[in-house]
């Protein structure tokens, strides 16, 4: 900002030009998140981030609640990328979702590589991350999720799980399955809800 103003003269400067602060945030990358291809959150979503992780602190459970279009999905890919070490388990309705998901990991998240393929490169920011609706765990899959791969343990143990549309986790389809997956995670389980229509399970 600072070399685009000295290169101009006072006669250059329309001293009527205005910006706002979020443009302004925006230009400095203020809420570009570390690490990332160009995952930057809006301020809205940076505080909602930073509500969450205020949350954490001390709970094991929350919710965030935004309007259908402000971006929850990054709200909670940035969540994710503070566990990206850890078994993170990402639940939504359909896989339309999911693939939605996938294809933002892989355009803004991912480091750009000709030598890996899209699962190499999601394993290397996301080295345990499972990707499933919530009728998998009604599913052939509903053992893999509940035990982990290796199905060593009577029930696996996530870093976080993360609930999209999270006012959909308690129809009666997969209820029961959701509460058994829940109740078998330990307090280190973070578990995070994404919705705009907190209303149905609240």
């Amino acid at each position: 900002l600072t070399t685009i103003i000295k290169e101009k003269t006072l006669n250059d400067i329309d001293l009527k030009d205005t910006f706002t602060t979020e443009e302004l945030e925006d230009f400095l990358g203020y809420y570009k998140i570390n690490g990332t291809k160009g995952l930057k959150l809006r301020s809205y979503q940076a505080v909602a981030l930073n509500n969450i992780d205020k949350t954490f602190e001390d709970k094991q459970f929350t919710t965030a609640v935004l309007p259908t279009g402000a971006g929850k999905s990054f709200v909670a890919l940035a969540e994710m990328l503070e566990h990206s070490d850890e078994d993170i388990l990402y639940l939504a309705p359909n896989d339309e979702i999911l693939n939605q998901i996938e294809k933002y990991i892989l355009e803004i998240i991912c480091d750009e590589s000709l030598q890996k393929n899209d699962k190499e490169k999601i394993e290397e920011k996301f080295k345990h991350l499972k990707l499933c609706t919530y009728q998998s765990l009604l599913s052939d899959k509903r053992n893999e999720i509940l035990n982990g791969l290796e199905q060593k343990t009577v029930h696996h143990k996530y870093g976080l799980i993360v609930f999209d549309e999270l006012h959909r986790s308690g129809a009666s389809e997969w209820k029961k399955s959701v509460i058994e997956l829940l109740e078998h995670q330990d307090e280190k389980t973070k578990v995070l809800g994404i919705t705009a229509t907190p209303i149905r399970d609240m």
